[in-house]
């Protein structure tokens, strides 16, 4: 069974977050390290854009990862798709916000 566009950019974006929190990163830090714009960026990890090839090397360049890594996964979860939740959203804080 393929699993559909949808589930497959959820799960791609959902791994990135996942790397990205691990490593102690922003997503502004990443976006900046990965030479992309944080709206793009808040996209792909919401799996809101089926995005380029190129996108996810600069994403695992910023990762200091390689790109296979970005699509490991368990067998189920890339096969059925199962196990994808769909995100929320993100805001981008104002000062405001953050105080």
């Amino acid at each position: 069974m393929m699993i559909d566009r949808e589930s497959f950019s959820i799960m791609v974006g959902q791994t990135i977050r996942k790397m990205r929190q691990n490593r102690g990163l922003t997503i502004e830090q990443l976006a900046f390290e990965s030479n992309m714009e944080f709206s793009q960026l808040c996209k792909i990890e919401l799996g809101k854009v089926n995005t380029s090839i190129y996108q996810i090397y600069k994403i695992a360049n910023g990762l200091n990862i390689s790109i296979s890594e970005l699509f490991k996964g368990s067998p189920e979860t890339l096969q059925t798709g199962r196990n994808v939740e769909k995100p929320k959203e993100y805001t981008k804080k104002t000062k405001k916000q953050k105080k």
